[in-house]
C-alpha cells in the first residue's frame, strides 16, 4: 500500500490513493486557472465597459468590473478539460451535458451583465438551457427521483425547476464581495465530502466539485473584501446551474425522501433567502424580480456588522446546514 492509499484509509475515504491524488489534482488545476483568468476577464470587462457603478442598493463605494464569472467558467472549463487526459470517467454524456449546460447559463448571464436582459427573458433562458441538458442525450435529471418511478415528463418538471431555483437563489445571494463565491464553495466542498466517503457516484463528478472548489478560491482571491472584481451574473449563473447539476446527479446513499432533504440543508441558506424574498414582494405586491434590501445580507450590514463579518456570518450559517446535510447523508 502507497502513501496515498494509506492517506485515503486514514481519511477513512471509499477512493484509492490514486483517485485521492487526482481530487487534489483537479483542485489545485482549477484554482491556477482561476488565479490566472480572472485578472483577464477583469480587463476584457473593462475594454468592454461591463463594470459595475456604485448606487442606492449596492453597497461597494467605487466602480468595479464585471465578468468575473467568465474567468471562473474558463479556469473550471479548462480544469476539466485536464482531467479527461488522467481519468475517462469524466467522458460520458452527463458530463457534456453539464459543460454544455454552464456554457449557456454562463453566455446567458454574461449577456445580462453587458446588455441589462428583461427579467423574463433571462428566466425563459434559464429554463430552455436547464430543458436542455435533461434531453436523453446528456439526461441531466435528479438521481433520487428514479426510485419513485415517476413519469418521465414530471421528472424531466421536476430537475427543470429545480436547476433554475437554484442558480436564481445563488444569483440573488450576490450581494456581497465575496458571497456568492464562498457560500457555493462550503456546498461544493460539502458534495465532494459525501462523495469521497460514500462513494456511491462517479468519480468523474467528484473530480467536477473538486474542480469548481477550486475555481471558487481562485476567484475568492479577488473577490473577497475589498473586491476588485464582481463575478456578475455570469458567475452567478455559472455557478447556480453547476452546483444543481451536481447535486441532482449525486447518489445520497439514503432513502429517497431523506436525499432530497441532503441538498436543501446544504443549501437551505441560499434557499430560504430567496423564498423569502419571493414572499416579502408578493405581500408587497411588487414583482418577484424586483430588487431591494430585504436579503439577509442587508439585514445584517442594518445592524451594524461590517461586510466581511456579514459574509462570514453566513459562511458559519451555510456550515451548520452543511455539517447537518453530511450528518445526514453518512451518519444518520
Amino acid at each position: 500500500m502507497n502513501r496515498s492509499d494509506q492517506l485515503a484509509e486514514a481519511l477513512g475515504l471509499a477512493i484509492s490513493g490514486d483517485k485521492l491524488a487526482l481530487i487534489v489534482l483537479a483542485f489545485f488545476a482549477a484554482l491556477a486557472f482561476a488565479l490566472l483568468l480572472v485578472p483577464v476577464s477583469m480587463r476584457l470587462a473593462e475594454r468592454a465597459g461591463v463594470v459595475d457603478q456604485p448606487h442606492a442598493r449596492r453597497v461597494h463605494t467605487k466602480p468595479t468590473p464585471r465578468w468575473g464569472g467568465l474567468g471562473m467558467y474558463a479556469a473550471f472549463a479548462l480544469a476539466v478539460g485536464l482531467m479527461l487526459f488522467f481519468h475517462d470517467s469524466l467522458s460520458n454524456n452527463r458530463v457534456w451535458g453539464l459543460l454544455a449546460g454552464a456554457t449557456l447559463m454562463t453566455a446567458l448571464g454574461a449577456l445580462d451583465d453587458k446588455f441589462q436582459i428583461p427579467a423574463w427573458a433571462k428566466l425563459l433562458g434559464q429554463i430552455l438551457a436547464a430543458a436542455l441538458v435533461t434531453l436523453d442525450i446528456f439526461g441531466l435529471r435528479m438521481v433520487v427521483l428514479l426510485d419513485w418511478d415517476l413519469p418521465k415528463w414530471l421528472g424531466v418538471t421536476l430537475s427543470v425547476v429545480w436547476i433554475v431555483g437554484v442558480t436564481n437563489t445563488i444569483n440573488l445571494i450576490d450581494g456581497l464581495d465575496g458571497l456568492a463565491a464562498g457560500v457555493s464553495a462550503i456546498a461544493t466542498f460539502t458534495f465532494l465530502v459525501i462523495a469521497m466517503v460514500a462513494m456511491e457516484s462517479s468519480f468523474g463528478f467528484v473530480l467536477l466539485s473538486a474542480a469548481l472548489v477550486g475555481t471558487c478560491a481562485g476567484f475568492l482571491r479577488y473577490n473577497f473584501h475589498p473586491a476588485k472584481v464582481f463575478m456578475g451574473d455570469a458567475g452567478s449563473h455559472f455557478l447556480g446551474f453547476t452546483i444543481a447539476a451536481l447535486s441532482i446527479l449525486q447518489n445520497w446513499k439514503v432513502a429517497a425522501a431523506a436525499a432530497l432533504a441532503v441538498p436543501l440543508l446544504i443549501l437551505a441558506v441560499p434557499i430560504f433567502d430567496t423564498l423569502f424574498a419571493i414572499i416579502r414582494r408578493l405581500w408587497r405586491r411588487q414583482p418577484i424580480f424586483m430588487p431591494d434590501r430585504g436579503h439577509l445580507h442587508h439585514r445584517l450590514l442594518a445592524l451594524g456588522m461590517n461586510q466581511r463579518l456579514v459574509v462570514l456570518t453566513i459562511y458559519v450559517l451555510t456550515g451548520i446546514g452543511c455539517m447537518a446535510a453530511v450528518w445526514l447523508a453518512l451518519w444518520r
